[in-house]
């Protein structure tokens, strides 16, 4: 999932204005205010812990919490028991600065490193998306001062319309058939998460709102029926600009899986599709992932504006594309020269 930094929202943006500010009394502030992290850094033995464990035991009853977030947090609780290793790690954090420093993410870093010494991160799809592509999309798709932004593998959302939206969501993943809206799913009849989250992005972008979604390359040239009738929803109602096929490694050590980025804009009917097959993307695709000079991210945005042909770009008429089941397999339509 991803979620780009953004500037703080303007007074009274980003909030439904049929929803009341939820104001907080002066008991609840009193209350709250014990677990302040002031006073976790202080404490030591059988105070810290409890005083620890009595914060996350009660997140749930935070005001102002969604419904997902008290069922999500309505069972937490402290289980690091050992007393010195808890005061350890409270002093650990007290001491970090965790602050953004030119734009890094000191906190991302943290969980990646964290997710990359657990063996189970790949296999539960818990990892973050790589900034510099997360750059190149939010770039690509241009967002502009004023718009709502929306992240929908970030949290639940009400159902308004968005003016933007980025997402990384799950791959592979199949939802019981009662936990799906029955709109959602029209003309698709599918439990696959990758299908269904990208029908949601295109049923909630308001006319000529655009997004920046990374998909696995199954739904670019799948065969049954969903995800040709959902390929055919994005091509007639949307604008789809663009898809960047990703190097394979990108998401290592976590995941070796293909992937690509669809820019699209709802409100008009495609008229033709620009490929970039992207082949580096200043790291190398194994497991270390360390930095390399080769990248093709600088000539992405170089044609884009144009939709420049060149070695690993091509432009393909949607006649084409239609002839082909809707098909959007790069390797289909691109260009063969011989010398």
């Amino acid at each position: 999932m991803f979620l780009p930094a953004l500037p703080p929202p303007a007074h009274g943006e980003g909030r439904n204005p049929r929803q009341p500010r939820q104001e907080i009394r002066p008991h609840l502030l009193r209350k709250w205010a014990r677990f302040a992290w002031g006073n976790f850094v202080t404490l030591t033995g059988d105070n810290l812990f409890n005083a620890v464990r009595d914060a996350i035991e009660s997140l749930h009853e935070l005001p102002g919490l969604t419904d997902t977030g008290r069922l999500l947090f309505g069972r937490a609780t402290l289980k690091i028991y050992d007393r010195p290793t808890l005061r350890a790690i409270i002093q650990g954090i007290h001491g970090m600065d965790s602050a953004a420093h030119d734009g890094h993410d000191f906190k991302g870093d943290m969980y990646e490193y964290l997710l990359s010494k657990l063996a189970a991160s790949g296999t539960n799809g818990q990892f973050r998306s790589p900034r510099h592509i997360i750059g190149l999309i939010v770039a690509l798709v241009n967002r502009q001062p004023g718009q709502r932004i929306c992240d929908p593998a970030y949290g639940t959302y009400p159902g308004i319309l968005f003016d933007i939206i980025f997402a990384n969501p799950p791959f592979s993943g199949k939802i019981q058939d009662e936990s799906i809206l029955a709109d959602l799913n029209y003309n698709l009849n599918t439990r696959a998460t990758e299908l269904l989250f990208l029908k949601w992005i295109v049923d909630h972008l308001a006319p000529g709102g655009r997004a920046g979604v990374i998909v696995p390359n199954g739904v670019l040239f799948g065969s049954t029926n969903a995800a040709t009738a959902l390929r055919e929803l994005l091509l007639t109602e949307c604008d789809l600009q663009a898809v960047i096929s990703l190097p394979s490694g990108v998401f290592k050590p976590y995941a070796g899986v293909a992937t690509a980025a669809l820019i699209f804009q709802k409100g008009t009917p495609t008229q033709s599709v620009w490929f970039y097959d992207i082949t580096a993307d200043g790291f190398s695709l194994d497991d270390k992932r360390t930095p390399i000079e080769a990248s093709d991210l600088r000539d992405v945005l170089a044609k884009w504006p144009a939709r420049e042909e060149g070695p690993n770009s091509y432009r393909v008429p949607i006649e084409k594309i239609r002839e082909n089941a809707w098909s959007l397999a790069a390797g289909r339509y691109k260009p063969v020269t011989t010398e």
